[in-house]
This record gives C-alpha cells, structure tokens and sequence, in this order.
C-alpha cells in the first residue's frame, strides 16, 4: 500500500505544508492529515523517471487539492499542465430530445431531427405508433423508430433488442435514413439498407452448385456446335465457381492493377467474366464470340480487357471480325454482279494477306479506299455486257479513266492496278491489262514555308508531348505516321541516338540535337510521372493508351491534333526542314543519310533548291 512506502521528496513538501499552516494559523490534526496523505498520493502518482507531479493529476485528487498544488510549487514539485489532446467542452445536454442519440451539443436536438422539427407540412407533429410519443414524424413513426425499424429489417449486426432499442451516436457518427442521393435515373433509394437485405436474400438461399454445362477438356467434339443464345439466361440462378474459376477471377483484378486501371471502374467485366466461367468453366479456351455476346445482354455487362487478359493465359479463342472498313468494302463487293463480286472479295483476301501465298496486309482504310474507287468504274463495265474481269483489255481501262476529269483518274488507275495485279496473282487473269495504261503528271516542285510562320512553331503547342510531336517532324523530318510508332527501346540515351523503323525498309538512325533531347527529356520525365506502371512500350502515349491492355500506339487524331493548332501541316513542315537542308548541300547523299529518304526523293529536293544546276528533261512530258 501507499502509506507503507517510502516516498521520496515527501519531506520537503511536508516541510511547506507547515510553513503553509503557520502562515494560514492551522493547528487541527485533520488538515495535516488530508493534506499529508494528499501529498503522498500525488507523489506517488509520478510517472516512473518523472520527479516533478503533473499538474493535471491534481485535479484527481478527493481532497486539498489547491493547497498541495501551492506546496508542490514551492517545493520545486509541480510540473505544468500538459494540453489537453480533447479541448474541455462547455456544458452539454448530451442527447437529443427526439432520437435520443448523444450528440455532445448544447442544441436541444441534433441536426437531422431539427431537419424534421423544421418541416412540419413534410413531418407532421404526432403520435409514434411505435413509441407511442408525440413527436415530428412520418408514416406513423418518429425519426428514431424509422431508423430502428430500418437497421433491424436485416438484422446482420445484431442491433434488435428484446423490450428496448439500441441507442446510437449523434453528429457525423450518426446513422442516416438515406445514403445516396437521388438521382433522376435512381430506382428508390439504393445504399446500405438495400446492400443487407441483398446480403440477408443471399445467406437465405441454398448454397449455389457448379454448372452442369461445364465443358470437359478430354470429351472431344462430335460435330461444330452453333453459337450460344446467351439471352435466355437465367440472372437469378448463379452458378458456383470452381477453385480455377476463381482464380481466373482474381488474376483479372492484379491485371488491372499492374496496368495502373481501377477493378471499380471495370466491374461490369468482371460480371460477364463471373456469368461464362461460371456457366462453362475455365478448363478450355474460352470462345470471344461468348464473351461478347453475355456482354451484349445488358448495359450493366461489358467485355472491355476481357480478350487480352484471357489471352496472356492461353484461354481465349479470338473471333476473327473485320474491321468497319473491310466491313463496308466486302458490301461493296456484294453488290456488284456474281464474277466481278468473286474477282473483288479475291482482292480483298489479297489485301488482307490471307491470298493463297501470304503477304503484308494492307491498312484497312487504303482496302475501302482501293474498293470504293473501283466499284463505279467495274458497274459502268457490268452495265455494257462485260461480265468477266478477263475480258477487260487496256482500252477499257483508258476509256474507264478518261471519262474522269481532275485528280480522280489517277487514284482510279492505282486501284485498278492493285486489283488485276491480285487477280494474276491467284491466277484468276491470264494478263493484266493495267500495267500498260500510264498517266503523264506535272512534277511539283516542294516548295519552303515563310519565315514569320515558323517562329515560335513550338511555343504554339501546349503539352509536352505536342511538342515533342512538331519538334521531330520539324528538326528530323519525321512522317506524322512514323512518329506514334516510336518505342522507348528505340532510344539510345547513352548515344542520343533515335532508331526510326520502317516496315520492308532499312532501319533510319536520327542523332538528337540539343532541342529535341530536351523535348524528349522533358516528355519521358511528364510519362513515367503519369503513367508510372503502364505497359505500352511506345513513347508518346494518351490518357486511353496508356491503360489500355492491347498496347496500342497514338491514335492519328492525336498527332494531327499539334499541327492543327498550329496551322501548319505535318508533311509541309518535313518538306521544308529537307528543302532547307537542300539548300545547304548539293551532295544527295548526305540528304539520305541524314533524312533517311530514297534516292529518287533526295534529288527531287535538290532540284527544288538548285534549280541551275540541273538542265531540262528533254523527254519529259
């Protein structure tokens, strides 16, 4: 006990405890002792190490508490007050008038019941049918009994007592009768009420079982199967997942993640990814023309980075689509007579690099392009009894063009060559008839941008990668359509050095001068502060390529979008910076080497710049 210890400094406070009592003329034996026994106990309550007694330990003590804080003090003792962590409050009613929730307020009810006190043609003032007191309330019930009756519904925490009700806190603690706002498209009011009956409806219902459709990896087919009709789906029967299922479901969330994507943002694909390995199981691939067609069920379903996913982990069998383009071209081709049909949709599969000996597939819009040039041309040929493409002779192809006036004839000639060439290919023509048609064209000399419009041409740009865009087509001559393809592999950072590959051609080496490292450095320090974790291996990257998991480069708009706003366009300015790099050398070499462009390019540019060093073609047309 206390008073069998030995307390040190004990003698000194006793010491001004009696120079305190002949001050103050006290001579009972009783306030000796209270003070005396007072000054042991907050002795004794120092904290170990500590000499000196808090004074906010004073407070504590049943007795003289005023007069040993004095003697502490004089005996050296007393430590001041620390701050209090929680500022004392003033005087508080504690809890409200109506809902009884502690609030900690001195208003005599808290804010959500002065909300109905306040509203009387909404909440009415009488008696709770429930708690039978005369108070603010709707349908027959008061706040509070609303609230209970509302939490106790789905009693998942057990806060429903037998004769009494569970009292709550008040203020920001307080739990509310609405969790979500309204909203124009809400169907009542959906938040955390509606989440427990969800969770109560769902530990009600018998244990779910594995999909009876699942599919057997080593059951072979017997015959194709056709496609699935997803839309008699039943919603409310879920099938269980099995232990691959789910770990196929989980693995698609640190997907998302090491794309730097939120799983929140894409749940409507985990739920098409839930419905087709639930109903058909993980153990094969899984067919894309099922996972698009679940997604199609409803706006609350959806697909997005389902394909890639599933393919980085080999179960996914892609469906073969074809893009809007070759879409509208193949329609073309429909519509044209039985043999010119089957001579174009021939065409196209060439086009495609799908012919009998594979090649490199042109892009798709150039296929719509070549096709819709050459429908008109091959109706008018329809029309006039021709109803084979081997029938067509050069004559039909300068009678076909010279009906043609202005720049059309020319793209006319380029899409009829594509297409016999693809025809003799397959061997569907014995010749083609288009190699020997010709059209004479006026050579235009590139011509030089004025000086006034190229100064401050980078200043115009607002990001750094626009800048970067203009600052590589204006210092190396780079095509608009070489740029989004750059890889940060591409860059040698030791070297400064930039490797422009071009498909079929042989690789060109840029040497970054002291602006364009500076763009490049300020762009690639912009991208890894975005976008720190993405996986696109290309350089210049958007808001929607950066996660996307088809690491897919700039879209074409995008890098138009810089020259845009600055009113130049991109093949201009690369024929200025070569023009005037023509003007500094005669030596065509040297505009290869540092251009990387063809031979017949490099002098066309140096007959541009010095136009008297070169004599007239006497043959030229």
């Amino acid at each position: 006990m206390i008073r069998d210890r030995e307390i040190e400094d004990l003698p000194l406070v006793l010491e001004q405890l009696r120079i305190i009592a002949d001050q103050r003329g006290v001579s009972s034996a009783g306030w000796f002792y209270d003070t005396w026994q007072g000054a042991r106990l907050a002795l004794a309550s120092r904290e170990p190490g500590e000499r000196r007694v808090g004074a906010e330990m004073l407070a504590d003590l049943p007795k003289m508490h005023p007069t040993i804080t004095e003697a502490l003090k004089r005996a050296g003792l007393l430590r001041p007050a620390r701050p209090r962590i929680v500022p004392r409050s003033a005087f508080t009613r504690g809890s409200c008038g109506h809902c009884l929730a502690w609030n900690g307020v001195v208003r005599r009810v808290c804010a959500g019941c002065h909300h109905w006190e306040r509203k009387p043609h909404h909440f009415p003032v009488s008696v709770c049918v429930r708690c039978c007191r005369e108070l603010p309330t709707s349908a027959g019930h008061c706040r509070r009994c609303r609230l209970v009756m509302a939490e106790t519904a789905s009693d998942l925490s057990g806060a429903g007592l037998v004769g009494g009700d569970q009292l709550w806190f008040g203020g920001e603690f307080a739990p509310l009768l609405r969790t979500v706002k309204h909203k124009a498209t809400d169907v009542g009011v959906r938040g955390r009420f509606e989440a427990k009956a969800k969770a109560v409806r769902e530990v009600a219902q018998p244990p779910r079982e594995v999909s009876e459709y699942l599919i057997n990896p080593i059951q072979q087919g017997l015959f194709p199967c056709p496609e699935r009709d997803w839309t008699r789906l039943d919603k409310t029967r879920r099938p269980a997942l099995t232990e691959h299922a789910m770990q196929v479901v989980a693995g698609f969330t640190t997907h998302l993640r090491s794309l730097g994507a939120d799983p929140k943002h894409v749940a409507s694909s985990f739920r098409t990814l839930r419905i087709v390995a639930g109903h058909l199981g993980v153990e094969i691939p899984l067919l894309e023309a099922d996972i698009r067609a679940v997604a199609a069920l409803s706006d609350s379903h959806h697909h997005g980075r389902l394909p890639h996913y599933l393919e980085q982990l080999g179960l996914l069998e892609p469906l073969n689509l074809d893009s809007a383009d070759v879409r509208r071209a193949r329609e073309l081709a429909d519509a044209l007579p039985t043999a010119f049909a089957a001579a174009v949709h021939t065409w196209i599969r060439v086009m495609t690099g799908v012919g009998t000996r594979p090649s490199r597939a042109l892009k798709d819009r150039t296929i719509h392009s070549y096709v819709s040039q050459a429908h008109p041309v091959l109706s008018d040929w329809a029309s006039v009894g021709i109803d084979d493409p081997r029938a067509i002779t050069s004559s039909d192809i300068d009678r076909a063009i010279s009906a043609h006036r202005g720049a059309n004839p020319r793209t006319i000639l380029c899409s009829l060559r594509s297409m016999f060439r693809a025809l003799k290919r397959e061997r569907l023509v014995f010749r083609d008839p288009a190699r020997a048609v010709s059209l004479s064209r006026p050579k235009t000399l590139p011509r030089p941008i004025a000086t006034d419009r190229l100064r401050g041409l980078l200043g115009q740009a607002d990001t750094a990668r626009d800048r970067l865009t203009v600052g590589l087509v204006a210092v190396h001559a780079l095509t608009r359509f070489e740029v989004p393809h750059l890889r940060l592999t591409d860059i040698d950072l030791t070297r400064g050095r930039l490797t422009i590959r071009r498909p079929g051609r042989l690789d060109h080496i840029v040497y970054l001068d002291e602006l364009t490292w500076d763009l490049l450095r300020t762009w690639l320090a912009e991208r890894s502060t975005r976008w720190p974790s993405t996986t696109n291996p290309h350089l210049l990257l958007s808001r929607q390529t950066a996660v996307n998991d088809s690491n897919a480069p700039l879209s074409d708009l995008a890098t138009k979008k810089p020259f845009m706003a600055i009113g130049v366009r991109a093949s201009a300015l690369r024929a200025d910076r070569i023009l005037d790099e023509a003007k500094h050398t005669a030596d065509p070499i040297h505009l290869i080497r540092v251009f990387g462009i063809a031979p017949n390019t490099a002098m066309h540019y140096l007959r541009a710049a010095h136009p008297a060093q070169f004599r007239p073609d006497p043959i030229a047309p």
